[in-house]
């Protein structure tokens, strides 16, 4: 049986975590960070969603934007697969041409979904990234990371609305509402969706007109809440940043 590789996306709510045979996924995990403060509950949620693969794991690479998360994640591998992780910007680095003014405040997930995004289109290219920011990677023919935009996710909009007002509750959205609330959790719930769902298509029709054409994938936990729903966007890949700490460590071992 071939060896497995283990790849980890640490960010600033889910650890995620993905086991590969070659380059196909046989595993994944996800960790809430917020279960780290009790590291058996995450000790348990890794030994059952890896499983049987657990054993077969020889090396592990860590992209991060959450360092405190990832001293977790770290000890959590060393001591349930016996592993030392390689962590990107301290032990490999993305083999990716960085083109921002200031790189190295650019997260590594970007640089990472830029590396798989070229990787499957060979284009000019844009990643839409849901997570808890919706972050836009703008990637240029040749693979190049250019530079950005960062908007909120709707988790940040929702902790926004109740924490900045004195009456409206802090509402989920977990599906596409009708578009007119006749409720004020309905309410909150439409503005939220078609908020996103406007400023995505918003920003890709500003970028379609200054860039031209490109190539659109949409990645990361909420692609599939929000990504169908806005045309530009030809495809979701739900594991891309984790495929860039694949494509990572293929290259530099």
């Amino acid at each position: 049986m071939s060896s497995l590789f283990l790849a980890a996306d640490v960010g600033n709510t889910v650890a995620s975590l993905a086991v590969f045979r070659a380059r196909r996924i046989v595993a994944t995990c996800n960790l809430p960070v917020g279960q780290f403060s009790t590291p058996t509950a995450s000790a348990r949620r890794l030994r059952a969603d890896l499983g049987k693969h657990r054993a077969g794991i020889t090396a592990a690479l860590i992209g991060s934007v959450n360092p405190p998360a990832t001293r977790h994640v770290e000890r959590l591998l060393k001591k349930q697969l016996g592993l030392q992780p390689l962590l990107i910007g301290r032990d490999v680095e993305v083999p990716v041409a960085n083109r921002a003014s200031r790189p190295a405040e650019v997260g590594a997930d970007r640089l990472l979904n830029t590396l798989a995004a070229f990787e499957k289109t060979q284009e000019q290219t844009v990643v839409v990234d849901y997570g808890t920011c919706i972050v836009f990677d703008i990637i240029s023919a040749t693979g190049e990371f250019l530079g950005g935009i960062i908007t909120p996710g709707h988790k940040l909009i929702a902790s926004a609305l109740a924490s900045g007002t004195a009456l409206l509750p802090e509402v989920p959205t977990e599906r596409k509402p009708a578009l007119i609330g006749r409720t004020t959790v309905s309410a909150i719930r439409s503005g939220t969706f078609f908020g996103i769902t406007a400023a995505v298509t918003g920003i890709l029709e500003q970028l379609a007109q200054e860039r031209g054409t490109s190539r659109v994938i949409a990645t990361g936990g909420q692609s599939m809440l929000f990504a169908r729903h806005t045309p530009r966007i030809e495809s979701i890949e739900p594991h891309l940043t984790l495929q860039g700490v694949r494509l990572t460590y293929d290259r530099a071992v």
